[in-house]
């Protein structure tokens, strides 16, 4: 019997094998792991080549073919009643019975062109093939958790740093002044160059000195000659310079040194005294405690320095005679007892000072009038203005803190230079003001100290406002309720309706206290006109007014209702015939009740001039038939 296959349009058998080309087991395993085959229940045949001891590939017989097949290189094939497998898309002819088959082939067949019928009767077996060793231990190294980068931010909040190290950034470091008195000696040299020379203060902190007649001359000469300032004219200025009142000798530092003065500076408050001294008293240059030159001393100090101008004149008088006589043994005596005089003089006059009691507090002090209090606080001013000019905002804010005693000044700035948790903890620390701390916490975005704050000050709606930034929606709903039931105790419904619409997002809850003050009457208008303000659509609108005149409405409040419908038809263009209809529905209803209602039918009908004059009439008229009545 011959038997011939022919290619065919469509196939007319099951596909149930597959050919996978290959001379080796190594080339056919790839493929039957990718179609995840089970080598152990699924029967596969080897198949020969024309070649002899070669391979052309293996057969294999399987229930479903899988979808992969399309994207690999292997061939499908049709089984005809299990005995016969032929190509996909071909098939047999003559046709043949299911028992002609197993007569004919008594082992499976699979037919294919490039090498035509094999007997597919010794199946594979794989453990005469595959040497299977022992699994090895692979070790996996698993990345790090990376960082979680979310799609979108819903809140952003700062963390603050520890208040102690921000408080010492804007300590203004001041050092203690150095002890600068006159002693004796000093001051006695002192009166002797005010003797001679006359002095000016100048603009730059320093003094201009002169000398008085024959001297200013010499003064001037000794200057042209070597072009340096003589020793005598550097010692006279320092000694003007220690003898200034306090507050002037730090006004000449600003002028010459802003800094060394600013490290000297002490502060002032706004009463023109510092705080740091007692008894209302403004130091600067700091004395031994409890020195102070008493009236006597001042005239004792005058005497001895015309003691000593007479003791020079008379020691030059001895000189000169004692020259032209040739004898200078007086000269000399006298000078002895002239110097033991001055010493004995000196520290008799030192024993007096140490032992004379002092009624000030606090030496070398002097009290701040309101010009060098004034004179102080530009300086200070001043040199914070340039430390905001350099965006300098510490500094300035330290100056303001400590010297000026301005604290809310010194926040101000801090705020202006975006130093918003320096601010608040000023406010803290300073001003004891919670609440403007808050603000500058929350400016900041240091929301977790602004809502700690808020909570104390019991502002609730702006905890609910912070915990809704930081997308703690339940933790803002138990604060923003707390309002809404403040706001009801005390009757404000449209206050606890815009809460619970703006802040809780629930429309819904929001009509509740609305319809509330409506039936109680409290502020009714403006609860109505919120109530019909929340519906979404104009048809829902329609249902809400219809529900309210139904159901909610009364002669008491019926003129309130009217009011508000008539906002509505002015607002809504689209309902304005059924507001219309309503509003002649109520006035028909209660005219004979209410004559003066019928008034309300020219808000809904403006252009009808004829309907507004019969309504004028017919009130008249009423009005006309019950004063009648009434007699």
């Amino acid at each position: 019997m011959k038997i011939n296959i022919s290619p065919a349009t469509s196939n007319s058998y099951p596909k149930t094998g597959i050919l996978i080309k290959g001379k080796s087991p190594n080339i056919w395993l790839p493929t039957l792991q990718l179609l995840n085959i089970n080598l152990i229940e699924t029967i596969i045949f080897p198949v020969a080549s024309t070649k002899a001891n070669e391979l052309y590939g293996c057969f294999l017989i399987v229930n479903n073919i899988s979808t992969l097949v399309k994207q690999l290189n292997v061939s499908v094939f049709q089984s005809v009643h299990e005995h016969i497998y032929i190509p996909e898309f071909s098939t047999v002819s003559p046709i043949l019975s299911k028992e002609d088959a197993q007569k004919l082939f008594k082992f499976p067949h699979i037919f294919q062109p490039d090498f035509g019928w094999v007997t597919l009767n010794e199946p594979i077996i794989w453990e005469n093939i595959l040497q299977i060793e022992a699994p090895q231990q692979i070790h996996i190294t698993k990345p790090s958790k990376t960082v979680f980068s979310p799609q979108t931010i819903k809140s952003f909040q700062l963390i603050a740093d520890e208040e102690i190290d921000i408080i010492k950034e804007l300590e203004l470091t001041v050092k203690p002044p150095k002890k600068d008195i006159l002693t004796s000696f000093d001051k006695v040299k002192l009166s002797l160059f005010k003797s001679f020379f006359s002095s000016k203060k100048n603009n730059k902190g320093g003094f201009d000195i002169e000398g008085k007649g024959l001297l200013k001359w010499l003064n001037n000469s000794s200057n042209n000659s070597n072009g340096t300032e003589p020793k005598w004219k550097k010692d006279f200025e320092k000694l003007l310079f220690r003898n200034q009142k306090e507050t002037d000798k730090l006004l000449s530092l600003f002028k010459s040194n802003p800094n060394l003065a600013l490290s000297r500076a002490l502060p002032l408050d706004m009463l023109g005294t510092s705080r740091d001294a007692g008894g209302g008293v403004f130091q600067i240059f700091k004395t031994k405690e409890g020195e102070k030159e008493s009236p006597f001393s001042s005239f004792v100090m005058k005497l001895l320095a015309y003691f000593v101008k007479f003791s020079i004149l008379y020691l030059i008088y001895l000189l000169v005679t004692g020259i032209i006589n040739s004898n200078v043994s007086d000269f000399f005596s006298t000078l002895l007892k002239l110097a033991f005089i001055l010493v004995v003089t000196l520290i008799i006059l030192s024993i007096i000072k140490n032992l004379t009691p002092n009624s000030s507090s606090s030496g070398g002090s002097v009290n701040l009038d309101s010009e060098r209090m004034q004179a102080l606080r530009k300086e200070y001013e001043k040199l914070a203005e340039e430390a905001v000019k350099n965006n300098d905002y510490k500094k300035a804010a330290s100056i303001y803190i400590k010297l000026l005693k301005n604290t809310y000044q010194a926040a101000t700035l801090l705020e202006e230079g975006k130093f918003y948790q320096e601010a608040a903890i000023i406010h803290l620390k300073y001003n004891k003001n919670k609440e403007f701390a808050a603000k500058a916490y929350e400016k900041g975005k240091f929301y977790d100290k602004a809502i700690d704050l808020y909570k104390e000050l019991n502002q609730n709606e702006k905890v609910g406002d912070l915990y809704s930034l930081i997308d703690n929606k339940s933790a803002a709903d138990k604060y923003f309720q707390i309002v809404i039931n403040n706001y009801l105790n005390n009757s404000q419904y449209v206050k606890a309706s815009l809460v619970y619409k703006y802040k809780v997002n629930d429309s819904l809850k929001a009509q509740e206290p609305l319809l509330k003050g409506w039936r109680e009457g409290n502020d009714s208008y403006n609860c109505l006109t919120n109530y019909f303000s929340n519906f979404t659509t104009e048809k829902k609108l329609e249902k809400g007014i219809e529900a309210i005149y139904r159901n909610e409405t009364n002669a008491l409040n019926i003129d309130v209702f009217l009011k508000s419908l008539k906002h509505e038809h002015t607002k809504h263009k689209n309902i304005q015939d059924y507001t219309q209809s309503i509003a002649y529905e109520v006035v028909a209803n209660y005219i004979k009740v209410k004559p003066s209602i019928a008034y309300s039918l020219s808000s809904f009908s403006p252009q009808n001039s004829l309907l507004n004059k019969d309504t004028s009439k017919f009130v008249k008229k009423e009005k006309k038939k019950k004063r009648n009545q009434g007699l």
